[in-house]
């Protein structure tokens, strides 16, 4: 995806103290090549995203290019279990035990893991950090119970933080709050322990009702609302009107 637009990427591995293998992506520099030290700038997703958010609108608006092109060396890590680190030295992704985790231990294995190798390959002794959702949850965790790496950072920008849920607005997640112990004793009964929405059904019911131009964009803008609260003035959207859409084809 990165290569596709002309940067350089890099894919490195590093290993957690319990065994989980994480990939993360790099964009060391621009399009020109620079042999520059530039300021090292860690990037972590949110809950059931990967490093490939912080890439995938494109050079134009993404924040990966928009650091790089400011001079950065943009790291971009993954958490455990996602799409790039499905990985781990004896567990197996298809059975329960890969999957007995939570944010907790993303917090204090997988970040520390991921920091000191960059830290450590780009030679600085501190950097900066960009969460997002779980990736400021995470990222809480570590600096609450592993206090040494407060030292770490130049800066920490935390987009949507989450901390406490008590004045979270989604009526969904409300909802799961109320019935969390009943849904995983389900999920534990039913041998379901991945959670992994991103199905082709998903994704083409998604281009359809969520792309710029569809008819059907207000059916997507009110499923996320419904998941993350309601906030319209927030919500990147291009409209037309039926006349104009069918004018376009």
């Amino acid at each position: 995806m990165v290569a596709e637009t002309g940067y350089p990427v890099e894919s490195h591995v590093v290993q957690t103290q319990d065994g989980y293998r994480l990939t993360m992506h790099r964009i060391p520099h621009g399009k020109v090549p620079d042999d520059t030290k530039r300021p090292a700038v860690f990037l972590l997703h949110g809950l059931l995203s990967s490093s490939a958010d912080w890439v995938v609108i494109g050079p134009e608006r993404a924040l990966a290019y928009q650091l790089v092109d400011r001079g950065y060396d943009v790291w971009m890590g993954n958490s455990r279990g996602n799409t790039y680190s499905r990985d781990h030295v004896s567990l197996d992704p298809n059975f329960p035990a890969f999957w007995d985790f939570t944010w907790h231990e993303i917090g204090m294995k997988d970040l520390p893991a991921m920091l000191d190798y960059v830290l450590k390959t780009t030679g600085w002794d501190k950097l900066h950090y960009i969460g997002h959702s779980q990736g400021t949850t995470s990222l809480w965790v570590m600096l609450s119970l592993l206090p040494e790496y407060n030292n770490y950072f130049l800066s920490v920008s935390a987009l949507a933080p989450v901390a406490y849920m008590s004045n979270c607005k989604s009526p969904f997640f409300r909802f799961l709050a109320l019935s969390g112990d009943t849904l995983e004793l389900l999920s534990g009964l039913l041998g379901d322990y991945e959670f992994a929405p991103s199905t082709t059904l998903m994704q083409l019911g998604g281009q359809l009702t969520c792309m710029d131009y569809s008819p059907f964009q207000e059916v997507c803008s009110n499923i996320l609302f419904l998941l993350a609260g309601y906030d319209s003035e927030q919500l990147n959207r291009v409209n037309r009107t039926i006349l104009e859409i069918f004018t376009l084809l």
